[in-house]
């Protein structure tokens, strides 16, 4: 995420930075991106889940055994980024997932991370709380912000020569 900043910055755009803050985040971390973004004179927007309530739903994708228990984290990371953009008049997502790196796992063990269905399911047959401040986008809010918000999600590093080592140097 830091090397598409960084990339995005060297384009001459203005970014906006989008954190989701699930309750993992170590000190070390927080300070990280703070320095970072300082540098590249970058504005952050963090939301921080409810712990309970995340903590709560993470425990009910694991005792689904679902191989891809970062369902929920990435639900709320691309609900996180619609919403602001939407509320921004943001008219372009920029992430840092590409297809080289993140595209691993075998199909029969992913499952459409968008579908606020399924999450909802997992959380009524295996979770104890609701879910209240959990960010979700329904099919409609994507409909919403793709088709009359015209948002584009564009994953920049599937159009990059993306060297992972490189990244991490610069």
């Amino acid at each position: 995420s830091m090397y598409v900043l960084y990339m995005i910055k060297k384009f001459g755009l203005r970014p906006l930075a989008i954190h989701l803050d699930n309750g993992w985040n170590s000190e070390l971390a927080v300070n990280n991106i703070e320095k970072a973004l300082k540098k590249l004179d970058v504005p952050l927007f963090t939301y921080v889940i409810d712990w309970e309530e995340f903590r709560d739903l993470q425990l009910a994708f694991i005792k689904s055994s679902i191989a891809n228990i970062e369902i929920p984290t990435d639900h709320a990371i691309g609900a996180i980024m619609f919403q602001m953009a939407s509320k921004n008049n943001i008219r372009h997502i920029i992430t840092g997932s590409n297809l080289s790196s993140e595209g691993i796992m075998p199909s029969s063990w992913m499952y459409n991370p968008t579908d606020l269905k399924f999450i909802k399911h997992i959380n009524k047959i295996f979770g104890l709380r609701k879910l209240n401040s959990f960010p979700k986008n329904s099919l409609l809010n994507y409909f919403y912000y793709l088709f009359i918000k015209k948002i584009k999600w564009i994953t920049i590093l599937n159009y990059l020569n993306y060297d992972k080592n490189k990244a991490k140097n610069l």
